[in-house]
């Protein structure tokens, strides 16, 4: 039977690809269940524009840099996933990166 991890999404189609920056803070590795003092990434939070304004969690290795808040932005290689915990289903998404928008 196929599992709710094992679903492939469509980032795109399903958040938009207008997005604007509000902030960021470290992303820890657990063990246990507990965190630990290891940074495993950076959880950025971003306003999804195509998506009435609601706002996506998006865990990048690297601490985004010179993004001020409410500003444009690109989410680079983004991959969603779904999964329960607690009887609740929870989305989890990573990039690659998150960049400044850059108007050519």
């Amino acid at each position: 039977m196929l599992k709710l991890n094992q679903l492939i999404i469509d980032a795109p189609a399903t958040v938009g690809d207008h997005f604007r920056f509000l902030g960021f803070k470290p992303a820890y590795e657990y063990a246990n269940g507990q965190p630990t003092q290891k940074i495993k990434g950076y959880r950025c939070e971003v306003v999804m524009l195509d998506r009435g304004y609601s706002t996506l969690y998006v865990t990048v290795p690297q601490a985004p840099e010179n993004l001020a808040f409410d500003s444009p932005v690109v989410v680079k290689d983004l991959v969603l996933k779904a999964y329960v915990i607690s009887g609740k289903c929870r989305i989890v998404a990573t990039a690659s990166s998150i960049e400044a928008l850059t108007v050519e």
